[in-house]
């Protein structure tokens, strides 16, 4: 196949979020993905990569129960914003050190396109996310 064909698929929107964030060709991955899965060279091989896979399998079901066993969330969501937050929180930080608070703008730096869909994926108003970061830095101003 040499040509290209535009077709519609449907991801979760916050997989598109952290796409963009990551600058991530979602095209290609979709398309890597799909090359690799209908590969049928032969059984033999299909058969390795079905035990791959299993191995693979039971890798990911061990961590998964190891974290919860560690009490770790199993909320994928909720993980994602803590993540995210304590990303920005860890920026904000920097910044005051780097800066100093009162000399960095920090209501431009929160409406950066990267900083926007951050909050887009919090689910919270950049100026919002901004009053939670001065409040968890203890920055009454």
């Amino acid at each position: 196949m040499n040509g290209k064909v535009r077709t519609t698929i449907y991801l979760d929107a916050d997989i598109i979020h952290l796409a963009r964030l990551e600058d991530a060709n979602v095209s290609r991955i979709v398309n890597n993905i799909l090359t690799e899965y209908f590969k049928t060279d032969n059984v033999e091989k299909l058969e390795q990569k079905a035990k791959d896979l299993e191995a693979e399998l039971n890798s990911i079901n061990k961590r998964i129960y190891d974290l919860i066993q560690k009490g770790i969330s199993t909320d994928r969501k909720n993980n994602m914003n803590k993540n995210i937050y304590n990303e920005l929180l860890n920026i904000f930080k920097k910044r005051i050190d780097n800066i100093g608070y009162h000399q960095a703008n920090f209501e431009d730096w929160m409406h950066t396109p990267k900083n926007q869909e951050r909050c887009k994926i919090i689910g919270k108003e950049p100026l919002e996310v901004l009053e939670m970061l001065k409040k968890e830095a203890g920055i009454d101003a």
